[in-house]
């Protein structure tokens, strides 16, 4: 999400992940070198925090579902975690539980995730391993192993919330890799202005983000709420055929500032 001159970025949970399916490739060298003046990345961020969020199916509003994001960094490494899993009647007829991992550095120009997994019900299912020294990252889902080129600024499904989050200038046009266990796709992010919207965590003032690209499978939006430090409140996917899964959040807690270093 970005307008002009920008680093790179996008994303959602799996249920775009496994929806987009798609290919991809980025041809520059991985990791950033040259620091930038002014607060970095790691000076914006809350050293801990999360986001939790009801999962809806549909425009009638039908709760299927909970989500939890967390997150933690020491100004020079993160880890975060989101949980989706259904709840209510649904999670009595169709019990699931995924859960994503993303883990990496915090460079000068934003996040650069090593290692990315996906658990569901328990079980490794999808791992994504990032070479910055070679720019390639390497996808394993079950028996099925592929390889793709990165360049600097290409994020996890996770790592992506954050990284565009974190841009000091703000969340400008931004066009990059996104990695999933099973999938990598280039994608482009637009800004597309400060909204107020209300979610079930209240009032917000947020950058709605709209990602293009998917194979045209998906319409991801995104709202980064200005007054929760540009942490994502709402994540809303559309596929081909119409239908909605939109994640509102219901409560916001922002940890304390990692200390400096």
């Amino acid at each position: 999400p970005q307008e002009a001159g920008a680093a790179r970025a996008t994303t959602d949970p799996q249920a775009s992940a496994d929806a987009a399916g798609g290919e991809g490739q980025a041809g520059r060298d991985g990791a950033p070198d040259s620091k930038p003046s002014g607060p970095g990345p790691a000076d914006l961020w809350a050293a801990s925090g999360k986001v939790q969020y009801n999962v809806i199916r549909g425009e009638q509003n039908f709760v299927i579902g909970r989500t939890t994001h967390a997150w933690t960094h020491d100004q020079e490494h993160y880890s975060m975690e989101t949980v989706i899993e259904t709840s209510g009647l649904v999670g009595l007829i169709k019990p699931f539980r995924m859960v994503q991992r993303s883990e990496g550095r915090i460079g000068p120009h934003g996040l650069q995730p090593e290692k990315f997994t996906v658990e569901r019900d328990g079980k490794l299912k999808e791992r994504a391993d990032f070479d910055w020294s070679t720019a390639q990252v390497v996808l394993v889902a079950g028996d099925r192993r592929r390889e793709f080129s990165l360049a600097e600024g290409d994020q996890d499904v996770l790592s992506l919330m954050h990284h565009l989050s974190l841009q000091p200038e703000g969340p400008l046009r931004a066009e990059l890799l996104v990695v999933t266990g099973k999938s990598a796709v280039r994608s482009v992010i637009e800004n597309l202005g400060i909204e107020e919207i209300e979610v079930p965590a209240g009032r917000v003032s947020a950058y709605h983000l709209g990602s293009s690209g998917h194979r045209g499978e998906l319409k991801i939006d995104i709202w980064l709420a200005r007054d929760y430090a540009n942490l994502p409140v709402r994540l809303k996917i559309t596929d081909k055929n119409g239908d909605v899964l939109d994640q509102v959040a219901t409560g916001v807690d922002l940890g304390k500032r990692a200390a400096s270093k």
